[in-house]
C-alpha cells in the first residue's frame, strides 16, 4: 500500500515545537538586550543627577568660599577651606581672570570653582552701613547702602565622564 508523502504527518509536533523554541529564544534574546540597554541608560541618568547636584551644592560651598575670602581678605595660595584648595583668590576679582580660582576632590570626583566680580551698585536710600552684634561682625544697610555683584561657578567632574556646571550671581551688601 502506497502512502502519498504530502499526506504523511508523522513528526509535525516535533517540527512545530523547534519552531515554537526558536522564536521563544528570539523573544528572550530581544528582552535581554533591551534590558541592558535601559540598565545603561538608567545608571547613565543616575551619573548625570548626582553630578548635577553636586555642582548645585557646589555653589553653596563657593558663596561660603566668597564670603569667607572677603572677611579675611582674601587667602593666600597655600590656604584651604574645609578641604577645598584655593588657588588663586581675591576680593576684588575680575571677569578677565581665566582658569580655576579653587577647588574640592572627594571619592575620585572634582568640583572645580571660578568667581568674578560684575558691578557695584548703590542701593535706594540714605542709610548708612552699621556694626551689629556684640562683636561688631555683622552688618546692616537698613533702606540703602551698596552691593556687589559676583557670579559663582561651580563645576563638578562625576563618575562615567558625567559633567555639570552651575553659574549663579551673589550679592554682597557692603
Amino acid at each position: 500500500m502506497l502512502t502519498n508523502p504530502l499526506r504523511n504527518e508523522n513528526g509535525f509536533v516535533l517540527i512545530t515545537a523547534l519552531m515554537m523554541l526558536v522564536v521563544l529564544m528570539v523573544i528572550g534574546i530581544a528582552a535581554t538586550n533591551t534590558t541592558t540597554v535601559e540598565l545603561q541608560i538608567s545608571g547613565n541618568d543616575k551619573a548625570a543627577k548626582q553630578t548635577f547636584y553636586q555642582a548645585d551644592g557646589g555653589t553653596e560651598i563657593g558663596i561660603t568660599i566668597l564670603e569667607e575670602s572677603m572677611m579675611t581678605a582674601g587667602f593666600d595660595s597655600a590656604g584651604g577651606y574645609y578641604g577645598v584648595d584655593i588657588n588663586t583668590l581675591n576680593p576684588d576679582m575680575n571677569a578677565t581672570s581665566t582658569g580655576v580660582d579653587a577647588s574640592m576632590t572627594q571619592n575620585g570626583e572634582t568640583t572645580e570653582f571660578r568667581f568674578w566680580s560684575l558691578s557695584s551698585q548703590w542701593t535706594p536710600g540714605g542709610s548708612q552701613q552699621m556694626a551689629a552684634g556684640y562683636e561688631g561682625g555683622g552688618k546692616s544697610a537698613a533702606g540703602g547702602g551698596s552691593f556687589k555683584l559676583y557670579n559663582v561657578q561651580s563645576r563638578h567632574l562625576g563618575p562615567n565622564n558625567s559633567e555639570a556646571a552651575i553659574r549663579v550671581q551673589w550679592r554682597h551688601v557692603l
